[in-house]
């Protein structure tokens, strides 16, 4: 299990729609569990369906003009089921 914490920052002045379609697309698959907040999403699943995931996303996302950032910070767990310190 792997669980991936994904920022995309489309860095042009039509950003939002990116982001959204960015997100449509990472909800085009069933076996990750997904949890999208305002500033990044969390996909947790198997280790290769997520890079498999994160590879086409981004080359995708990274074949058109405009300039993109992804930040991705990786968790070997599923951060779904582990329990949460308060």
């Amino acid at each position: 299990m792997l669980t991936v914490e994904l920022s995309f920052y489309p860095l042009t002045r039509a950003y939002e729609q990116r982001v959204i379609d960015f997100i449509r697309r990472l909800r085009e698959h069933p076996e990750l569990r997904l949890q999208t907040g305002g500033m990044s999403t969390l996909i947790s699943g198997d280790h290769d369906t997520v890079f498999d995931l994160l590879r086409d996303a981004t080359r995708d996302f990274n074949a058109g003009d405009d300039t993109c950032i992804f930040v991705a910070k990786f968790l070997n767990r599923d951060a779904f089921d582990t329990p949460r310190i308060d």
